[in-house]
């Protein structure tokens, strides 16, 4: 009830009792999946790469442009503005390194192997709010966290950058100032649902389906960089037996999910 891709190969055999041909069919259908996982896997690759380069030079660009400012005029400039170029040369050093740490956590996960336990997931999510609270505190953000949340499987450092990338996302694509709820559902099957809502403009339709895959959306309301660090979230959740997702709409703000193993046998549903 299928096509299937199949390889012929003939021979031509000769014999005491004369000459015949034998012919081989194989069925190379897992042949021809491995070649088309490859060669998406490639076209992946090339928009990651491309995804690293611009957000590279486009930070490189803005660091040799204030480094200018200050070799030729720093004579004429006064002392507020050169502290404001040393300023913007310190936070996009800040920003190309972790651009940096963020390349080596993605060509990590695929090789390390990691051990699988129970997480408290309360504590993880406030490493990572911990970790952001210059910007959250910049932008004047609400966060609003329950005091606990379900314990879920996996492995407590890279959750945390899960938690990390998402925070980080729903501060700069947030409202003003920006409204951030974080929660959990149990799901029917086990798992559970941990996720963040946001009170931004929403993420079109058209975008949603490529947003978790290498920064290959195209809207000039996620510039580019946004994709990078939800790719790692994808990779993340995957190598952890988990998966991750969004529900937006233009308008109407944006939920990001990922969905691991629950470590209780009776979990709780958090809002």
């Amino acid at each position: 009830g299928k096509e299937l891709p199949l390889e012929i190969s003939l021979c031509h055999l000769e014999s005491s009792g004369g000459s015949f041909a034998m012919a081989f069919v194989t069925d190379i259908s897992i042949r021809k999946e491995a070649e088309m996982a490859l060669k998406l896997r490639n076209e992946e690759l090339d928009a990651f790469a491309h995804t690293v380069a611009h957000n590279l030079k486009t930070s490189l660009t803005v660091l040799i442009g204030y480094s200018e400012i200050l070799e030729q005029t720093s004579a004429d400039l006064p002392q507020n503005q050169i502290q404001d170029s040393a300023g913007e040369i310190r936070k996009t050093a800040v920003k190309i390194n972790a651009i940096i740490d963020e390349l080596l956590l993605f060509s990590s996960i695929s090789k390390e192997n990691v051990p699988i336990l129970p997480v408290d997931m309360a504590a993880t999510a406030r490493e990572a709010i911990d970790r952001l609270q210059h910007s959250i505190e910049e932008v004047n953000a609400n966060v609003e966290m329950p005091d606990t949340l379900p314990s879920a499987l996996g492995y407590g450092p890279w959750i945390e950058e899960i938690w990390f990338n998402f925070l980080s996302n729903a501060i700069k694509y947030g409202g003003s100032p920006p409204q951030i709820t974080i929660g959990a559902t149990l799901r029917q099957d086990g798992e559970i649902d941990f996720w963040i809502k946001d009170n931004g403009g929403g993420i079109p339709l058209e975008n949603q389906a490529v947003i978790f895959d290498y920064g290959r959306i195209k809207s000039e309301q996620a510039p580019a960089g946004y994709g990078l660090g939800l790719s790692i979230v994808k990779r993340i959740a995957e190598k952890l037996n988990g998966q991750v997702g969004l529900k937006s709409a233009p308008g109407q703000g944006s939920t990001f999910f990922f969905t691991l193993p629950s470590a209780e046998p009776t979990g709780k549903s958090t809002a």
